[in-house]
């Protein structure tokens, strides 16, 4: 049950970004778009950037993946 209702919630999220189609021009989006999900990631913390962010991020920019395509990636 706690995992339907985490897919759920990843569901929401993932919904409101594709919705967003010039979300990935905003770098306070993106970081919760592609960050979201790793190890990494503490919110509350100051928000710096990995390399691996700012590969994803600047494909999305030039539109050579797509938002499906990068959450396609990070759900397998």
């Amino acid at each position: 049950m706690a995992g339907e209702i985490e897919q759920l919630k990843i569901l929401a999220r993932e919904k409101k970004f594709l919705e967003d189609s010039d979300f990935y021009n905003d770098d306070t989006k993106l970081v919760e778009f592609i960050c979201y999900d790793c190890d990494f990631f503490k919110p509350d913390e100051e928000i710096l950037e990995c390399f691996a962010f700012k590969i994803v991020k600047n494909l999305l920019r030039k539109g050579i993946v797509s938002p499906q395509e990068v959450l396609d990636a990070l759900s397998q």
